[in-house]
């Protein structure tokens, strides 16, 4: 769900302005069928409308965020996919354009894969298993949200991503049998789940290595994009080519069309569905505590909020001041209220300390460290820690994105380390830039809010945020500029090894060992909300834990 989250969560904002769009060409372009109302006429699979905080480039090898994985969940079918299924069931790896789970060799090194026949875009094109090679090396050009999974894991990445070398020498592809062949640096237990990204599903091998976003290029799935306004909207539509080759386990989608559009105020797009003018909130964004009543009242038989494995909470730039100082830290963890964010999330966050997310592998049974994540704030005792580390007076420029009610968030926690006497201040970004911008380590950035959405079942998803190898230059995951000794070891022992009781325990210790050291401020663990107007069919949708609305499940009702 960012660079960090697609994962990276990635909750995507919401401050004021009208559901109306501007542009006479973008409603030209998508007039036809553009009432959601319940007296629509829904020609063919019917039209359904789905309102968003914001959205990236389109382009698949570049944006990162929730809204724009799930859309590319149904346009871009990567060599895997995960199971369009809800709960748990929904993170099991599938083929997707690969013909089977990929075969293991080589004490984990050496990952074979071979491309289905007859593969064809939206486009009509022929896909080839080269492909696959473009598609990496696009992504790594394009600084694509993930490429430092693909930096971290595949021989040659690195170097051709920094120029030193004009192919990526780890991925070598033959055209004529479909084989596909990828050398690893070190064994990662969870590398299959990375080739189901949908930032690596496969577009044609003459897509330029420019960003494509205003016109997508074509994919291989039940869906392919158009009509794209940045900043305002796009069209999802059938592709009629897809059901014919046959993909098992991946549907061809019910719905004609969904029309995505940018509606930035949480509330105005909360009532907008609440009153059957759109079909659908946007699942990675948060619900208005003004709304609640209104919705248990009105449309509860329309509404679910949804467990999933998303964290929300502080990054701390460990290589600068005040925050490469662990008094700095852990006073933050004494004196922010957690139950606060909880008030302006409408109750849908679970206050906690851990970034492992209740029911994620390595969660620990272990109490927080310092002291219950819904107790009361000591303010007294931060205040000490921090004249004590002789720390009171310093700058502190704290980060969040301009939507709410993480402005609202950003607004608290700056007002905390004020009381704490640093002398802190607020900078507000946009979503859409909020997440790359925060990730530069040329900017010098303190701290800020950050949520992210774990992009597979294992540790390393979240722990791939303080591996010190992200660290770059120009962008980095690692917000927090970490690079400590013991995480690093046990990282490199942890990644190799399929979970297991013996390593889950390990991911938990290692998960405290965070926590004791206060790398980063866990505020909690969010639900994600499902609500739909009364044409959608809510018990045939799909929640994906993955990608949150699987939008190929969506249905009218009859």
């Amino acid at each position: 769900m960012s660079k960090a989250s697609r994962r990276f969560v990635i909750a995507v904002g919401v401050i004021g302005v009208s559901l109306c769009l501007a542009a006479s060409a973008w409603a030209a372009a998508r007039a036809e069928g553009s009432d959601a109302s319940p007296r629509a006429a829904a020609a063919a699979g019917g039209t359904a409308t789905l309102l968003v905080g914001a959205f990236q480039s389109l382009d698949p090898q570049v944006g990162f965020l929730t809204t724009n994985s799930e859309a590319e969940y149904v346009v871009y079918t990567p060599l895997l996919t995960f199971a369009h299924k809800s709960g748990v069931a929904g993170t099991d790896l599938i083929p997707g354009l690969a013909s089977a789970l990929p075969k293991v060799t080589n004490h984990g090194l050496t990952y074979t894969l071979t491309l289905r026949k007859g593969l064809k875009y939206a486009d009509g094109s022929a896909a080839k298993a080269s492909d696959f090679t473009h598609v990496v090396e696009r992504a790594l050009k394009l600084n694509w949200g993930g490429d430092s999974f693909l930096t971290a894991d595949i021989v040659g990445a690195a170097d051709f991503q920094a120029g030193k070398a004009d192919r990526v020498a780890g991925i070598s592809a033959n055209d004529k049998t479909g084989k596909i062949t990828i050398r690893l640096i070190q064994g990662d237990s969870a590398f299959s789940n990375i080739l189901a990204f949908t930032g690596l599903g496969l577009v044609p091998g003459s897509t330029p290595m420019t960003d494509q976003g205003a016109n997508p290029p074509a994919g291989i799935g039940a869906y392919k994009i158009v009509n794209v306004v940045p900043g305002q909207g796009f069209d999802i539509v059938k592709n009629t080519t897809f059901p014919k080759l046959h993909l098992p386990g991946i549907p061809t989608g019910h719905l004609s069309q969904i029309k995505v559009s940018v509606v930035t105020n949480s509330l105005t797009a909360g009532e907008q569905v609440l009153n059957n003018q759109a079909d659908s909130f946007d699942p990675s964004g948060v619900i208005q505590p003004a709304l609640i009543d209104s919705i248990k009242s009105q449309a509860a038989d329309r509404f679910r909020a949804e467990p999933s494995p998303a964290v929300q909470y502080l990054f701390f730039n460990t290589s600068i001041p005040p925050f490469n100082n662990k008094a700095a830290r852990v006073a933050v963890t004494y004196a922010f209220d957690r139950g606060a964010v909880q008030r302006l999330e409408s109750g849908f966050l679970q206050p906690g300390c851990y970034i492992l997310p209740v029911s994620f592998p390595g969660h620990p049974a272990k109490p927080c460290p310092y002291g219950k994540p819904t107790a009361a704030p000591n303010i007294a005792k931060a205040k000490a820690m921090i004249q004590a580390a002789h720390l009171d007076g310093t700058p502190v420029t704290a980060y969040a994105q301009a939507a709410d009610p993480y402005q609202e968030i950003g607004a608290y926690y700056v007002s905390v380390l004020n009381q704490l006497g640093f002398k802190a201040s607020l900078k507000l970004l946009a979503a859409s830039i909020y997440y790359p911008t925060t990730a530069n380590p040329q900017l010098g950035i303190q701290t800020g809010y950050a949520s992210y959405r774990a992009d597979y079942s294992n540790p390393t998803t979240f722990y791939h945020l303080l591996d010190a190898r992200t660290i770059t230059s120009t962008f980095s995951v690692n917000r927090d500029q970490l690079n400590d000794a013991h995480l690093q070891s046990v990282l490199l022992k942890l990644q190799p090894q399929p979970l297991s009781a013996a390593v889950t325990k390990q991911w938990s210790d290692l998960d405290v060992y965070s926590a004791q050291q206060a790398f980063w401020f866990v505020i909690g663990y969010t639900k994600s909300p499902e609500f739909f107007s009364n044409r959608i069919d809510i018990k045939k949708a799909i929640f994906s834990q993955r990608y949150l609305a699987d939008l190929s499940s969506w249905q009218l009702k009859k």
